[in-house]
């Protein structure tokens, strides 16, 4: 739960008074009112730390900051603030030579969560438009029937499904939207994990056939490489992940580095896409 003091902050920074961010490195998007006066808009948010978040419900549309200053009881007569503590994001996405690499670190639920808070929305656009538009061609009863499939042969390990959990949890508190419109509610854990086991399953249940999996490797070394100045001979291993060339997969593949807290865990890389909690390519 957030402090006293953060609440002041948040309150503080709502009232337009010069805030600091206290995230180092700045990584909470935070939204600060400027001393410009510029008008608040209906449900803006105002996010001063990672655990705080605050919504304004009502305001007028061009209610200026200093017309707020005029009078101290104004903000408690005019503003219901909601404040919801959302969870610490373990983590950070970037853009490296034109490529989205995705880091997280901690456990298995804060890298999930983190996951699911900074690249949640991609997951949603590879389940509507690849698994449900695509895969099972829009209809609910194809998917239900990929859905009852794994729940009745796959087994989950709890900390996978925990990390599952999280990931949605981190979608929901960055306010991405769960609802998918075909099956009638919103995505949860099982979904998650179902995109996770895609490979799997193209391979024990029917109604995969439109995935086109030909995923292959080749290791070179000696005269093969000899040429190339900074090879120069040495061993290189080449993965080609040849999966659908979907347009849904090739806007949300993504570099993940995987830095678990758990001591029986490695630090790893992954060349997935979005919401893919396990491995298509690794290295550690």
């Amino acid at each position: 739960m957030s402090s006293g003091i953060d609440v002041l902050l948040s309150l503080v920074a709502l009232l337009g008074v010069a805030a600091r961010c206290r995230c180092k490195p700045c990584q909470c998007r935070c939204v600060f009112l400027s001393n410009s006066g510029r008008g608040f808009s209906p449900g803006e948010k105002v996010l001063v730390n990672p655990t705080i978040k605050l919504k304004i419900v009502f305001a007028p549309e061009n209610f200026k900051r200093k017309e707020i200053m005029k009078k101290t009881a104004l903000p408690i007569l005019l503003f219901i603030m909601t404040i919801s503590a959302t969870g610490q994001v373990n983590g950070k996405i970037e853009e490296n030579n034109g490529k989205q690499v995705l880091t997280v670190w901690g456990t298995h639920e804060e890298r999930g969560y983190a996951h699911g808070y900074l690249a949640g929305q991609g997951l949603k656009d590879i389940f509507d438009n690849y698994i449900i538009n695509y895969l099972c061609q829009g209809s609910r009863q194809e998917y239900q029937n990929l859905r009852n499939f794994f729940l009745a042969y796959y087994s989950i390990e709890p900390k996978y499904r925990s990390e599952a959990e999280a990931l949605i949890r981190g979608m929901l508190d960055n306010g991405i939207i769960l609802r998918n419109q075909t099956i009638g509610r919103d995505i949860d854990a099982d979904d998650v994990l179902i995109c996770s086991a895609l490979p799997d399953l193209s391979q024990t249940s029917k109604g995969l056939e439109k995935m086109k999996l030909g995923c292959s490797s080749i290791s070179s070394w000696g005269f093969s490489t000899q040429e190339d100045s900074v090879l120069a001979g040495q061993l290189i291993i080449t993965r080609l992940m040849d999966w659908d060339n979907h347009s849904a997969l090739c806007r949300n593949h993504l570099l993940i580095v995987q830095i678990p807290a758990e001591e029986d865990e490695q630090k790893w890389i992954s060349l997935a896409f979005t919401g893919f909690l396990g491995s298509l390519c690794r290295y550690k």
